[in-house]
């Protein structure tokens, strides 16, 4: 019935709230509607899927465990674009699959080069730019069929979890944003 709003009750300094302010959102929205077609079933939203994908990479983890702590952090879903908590089922890893086979490598430059010039022209970034994003989205696509062995798992779930509950370190992408 009643809904409370994430700007109500969290922390607007955290990480992901701060990066999530520095990513022009509206630039990746129009630089990847061209991977969407106006006919059949709607997409999911650019922000949502550039925002776990961005997520996926800092904290290092699977396509299951990314969508499994978007379902349960509040944090990650304010930073994917929703303004309250969602309870219901927001994504399946399926989806992420999807969404990289859309827009594929070129696609993924298109993120790359849209977050290096905002934050160029904002005076953050000071190096050459690094293309690591679609890089590893390519490298993922190629072994999509790799069992993880369970240590992985383990290792993985305990850097997701310790960056959902303690806030871990700025993303990778934004590691130069302090």
């Amino acid at each position: 019935m009643f809904e409370t709003l994430f700007s109500d009750v969290l922390d607007p300094e955290h990480e992901l709230l701060r990066a999530a302010r520095l990513i022009n959102w509206d630039g990746l929205h129009d630089a990847l509607s061209m991977y969407y077609s106006p006919a059949g079933r709607r997409g999911k939203p650019v922000r949502l899927m550039v925002g776990i994908h961005i997520l996926k990479h800092r904290y290092d983890c699977s396509d299951e465990r990314a969508v499994e702590m978007l379902h349960e952090n509040a944090y990650w879903q304010c930073f994917c674009g929703f303004n309250s908590f969602q309870t219901g089922q927001i994504l399946e890893a399926s989806s992420l699959v999807k969404f990289r086979n859309r827009i594929g490598t070129d696609g993924m430059k298109r993120i790359e080069a849209l977050l290096f010039k905002t934050w160029s022209d904002m005076g953050l970034v000071k190096t050459r730019r690094v293309s690591v994003f679609y890089h590893r989205a390519a490298q993922e696509h190629r072994l999509s069929y790799r069992r993880r062995s369970s240590a992985s798992d383990s290792r993985e779930d305990r850097r997701a979890g310790q960056a959902g509950s303690q806030g871990g370190n700025p993303p990778q992408t934004l590691s130069h944003l302090q």
